[in-house]
């Protein structure tokens, strides 16, 4: 199993799709104007630059392929408050799952990990929350960590101890 992500993995990166350094890949218009996806190195800032990120860099591969959620993800960084590690928001063709660039590579994996089951338990009652606009922090916590995402982050949290069981394997 691990050989057959690892061969996914590196024909995802050399397809320029995945970005080998951090496995991050943002939206981008091709020549023939559909959308495709490459990674901004000019336009990030934060952990990405590090390159001895591989267990970021696998994790993020590794939900690719084991947990995809309904629509594409994308992951970028930003400068979010200290307070806040990260966050997951729906747009209408896909998911924005930002960290804080101010994290170490142990944070952004859990953040990452915590953030990804957002993305796969999105449900209507977050919709609606948004569309109202007005709504507090607890309201908003209450509902997004409901019985749904806790079966995602358990999906998820399996996915990521499989995948070091596999790399353990090889």
């Amino acid at each position: 199993m691990a050989a057959s992500r690892r061969a996914i993995s590196w024909g995802l990166r050399r397809a320029g799709i995945v970005c080998m350094k951090t496995g991050i890949i943002q939206p981008a218009r091709n020549i023939a104007g559909t959308t495709g996806y490459r990674h901004t190195e000019g336009r990030l800032r934060g952990f990405q630059f590090r390159e001895h990120w591989q267990e970021y860099a696998r994790v993020l591969a590794d939900l690719r392929l084991t947990c995809p959620p309904a629509k594409p993800v994308i992951v970028r960084t930003s400068r979010l408050p200290s307070y806040l590690a990260g966050c997951c928001r729906r747009h209408e063709t896909r998911f924005v799952i930002q960290l804080n660039a101010d994290m170490g590579e142990i944070q952004a994996v859990e953040t990452l990990l915590h953030e990804w089951a957002h993305a796969v338990s999105w449900h209507y009652r977050l919709d609606t929350l948004m569309e109202r606009g007005e709504y507090t922090r607890e309201e908003w916590d209450q509902i997004s960590h409901d019985a749904a995402w806790g079966c995602a982050y358990a999906q998820v949290w399996r996915a990521y101890v499989q995948g070091l069981a596999d790399d353990a394997a090889a």
